[in-house]
């Protein structure tokens, strides 16, 4: 503000009175201000005020503008002026670098904020042409409004809707549609439709009369397959909107959704041991899927008892309880006593000659290695479970491999 238009602020407050802001002016004056100018050093042009406001981020704003059309010009602007309803300069700026505004190809808007003392308690009065559009304009009130014509006198608007029956037909083009009409045609559609489609049905009678009719159908089919659900695929890429649990790192700002699903989820392992959850990936921008690949998944025990101590989320690798089993023969007269525990059982097949009393024969010992129906060793005593299991180095059941995927966005 110049100093003339501090002291004109001061007395408005101080009387309670307007103060009235009429015109902005541009030059090409090069000169950086300081308050005490009265006019522009040279002035090109003026114009009455178009536009004006406060500025809501900023305190004891007030912006001022105008529009400089696509036929004025060309002009070099420096400096540019508010100016009262006395003519007087109440404000002044410096343009560095100055801006160009050509002739006949682009218009401008130039806008100039000022900084008030107080402006909540003073009366800002604005006078000035308050459009952008500078010619008279006809509106033209057509059928729509009852009489037709021009707007210059009081008209009622009459608005026809047109019926259900009539919406259904669709053959009439200057009739509107009511909610309730434009309800009972969606209620056809969804009532015609197969009985695949039946969810779609539910979620018809679950919205009823809702006026955020849009975020509540996104949000319904959101929750029909929500962030961070899993699901089997049978293509060897994961479809759109969904990703293949990898143990891949991702951006945590290209999925917020994902990832503010993963830290309420129970399985975010801020070690990144646990391959089975989610990793922290870099700590603050990234973050990792769980490796889906080449695993099954397992139904968690939450207090069952058949797994007890299970991590929820966490990998568990492969395990078999202890195979044990022993036999024996007792050196007595009774022939005929012998001992088996755990996989050895008696069986026709294996017969050995042992040696019980100082190295004479006593007797014969039948013995069988039976883990899952295993196959006899050449010994008679020893066995194998690779007869009728193939020979892995791991437990596992019959399977299909599928790719694992995560519903990412």
């Amino acid at each position: 503000m110049t100093l003339v238009g501090r002291n004109k602020e001061a007395a408005a407050l101080a009387n309670g009175t307007p103060l009235t802001i009429t015109e902005i002016a541009w030059g090409d004056g090069d000169n950086v201000p300081n308050g005490g100018e009265t006019e522009l050093i040279n002035e090109l042009g003026r114009k009455g005020i178009q536009g004006s406001g406060s500025v809501p981020e900023a305190l004891n704003t007030a912006f001022f503008e105008i529009l400089l059309d696509v036929e004025e010009g060309p002009f070099v602007i420096r400096e540019a002026g508010l100016f009262d309803s006395d003519g007087d300069l109440i404000a002044i700026c410096y343009y560095d670098p100055p801006v160009n505004k050509p002739k006949d190809t682009v218009s401008a808007l130039m806008r100039i904020h000022v900084v008030f003392s107080d402006l909540q308690n003073l009366i800002l009065q604005v006078v000035g042409t308050d459009a952008y559009v500078p010619v008279e304009r006809l509106i033209s009130a057509g059928s729509g409004l009852l009489g037709g014509g021009d707007m210059g006198d009081d008209r009622s608007l009459a608005v026809d809707f047109a019926s259900v029956a009539e919406a259904r037909a669709g053959a009439i083009s200057n009739k509107s549609i009511s909610p309730a009409t434009l309800k009972a045609l969606i209620d056809d559609l969804l009532n015609g439709a197969p009985g695949a489609l039946d969810t779609l049905n539910e979620l018809s009678a679950a919205l009823g009369d809702d006026p955020n009719f849009a975020a509540t159908i996104t949000s319904q089919l959101g929750q029909a397959c929500p962030i961070g659900m899993e699901m089997y695929w049978t293509g060897n890429a994961p479809p759109s909107g969904w990703l293949e649990e990898d143990r891949s790192t991702i951006l945590r700002a290209s999925y917020p959704v994902l990832w503010a699903h993963v830290q309420v989820s129970g399985m975010l392992d801020a070690t990144g041991a646990d391959v089975g959850m989610f990793g922290p990936g870099d700590g603050v921008t990234s973050f990792q899927l769980p490796d889906g690949r080449a695993v099954v998944n397992r139904g968690w025990d939450h207090g069952r008892g058949l797994d007890v101590g299970r991590v929820f989320g966490s990998y568990q690798p492969t395990a078999l309880p202890n195979i044990v089993g022993q036999s024996s023969r007792l050196a007595s007269t009774d022939r005929n006593t012998d001992d088996f525990e755990g996989v050895f059982v008696p069986s026709d097949f294996g017969r050995i000659n042992v040696d019980f009393n100082n190295g004479s024969q006593d007797g014969q010992v039948r013995f069988n290695f039976d883990a899952s129906q295993g196959a006899v060793g050449s010994d008679g005593v020893t066995g194998s479970a690779s007869g009728v299991y193939q020979n892995v180095d791991e437990a596992r059941m019959h399977s299909n491999a599928r790719m694992i995927c995560i519903r990412a966005y």
